[in-house]
């Protein structure tokens, strides 16, 4: 019953996340650390992070070699210190292309 457009796809792999933007209400002491991707598509992907992430908010990955860049549209807790979080994938880049 669901309405994607592109397959999801189990990725369970560690990444090293950056804060790229913040909105102003966060004070962030960290831009950052280390996230669990937990799935991924063409258009989007979810992460497992211990802190909550806001709507609005861009972030990239460095995941297998490539430079993910996204935008957070949704964030829910799942546990004490444990947010998951779903995103729009804005570029995806290889690392020795930057």
């Amino acid at each position: 019953d669901e309405h994607r457009c592109n397959a999801r796809l189990r990725v369970r792999t560690e990444a090293s996340f950056r804060m790229l933007y913040s909105v102003p209400f966060a004070k962030r002491n960290s831009t950052r650390g280390r996230v669990l991707v937990k799935d991924m598509s063409r258009k989007g992907i979810g992460i497992l992070f211990h802190t909550q992430l806001w709507p609005t908010e861009r972030f990239s990955l460095e995941l297998h070699g490539r430079l993910v860049i996204a935008v957070v549209v949704r964030c829910r807790k799942i546990g004490p210190n444990c947010y998951e979080t779903g995103a729009i994938i804005e570029s995806v880049q290889a690392i020795n292309d930057i």
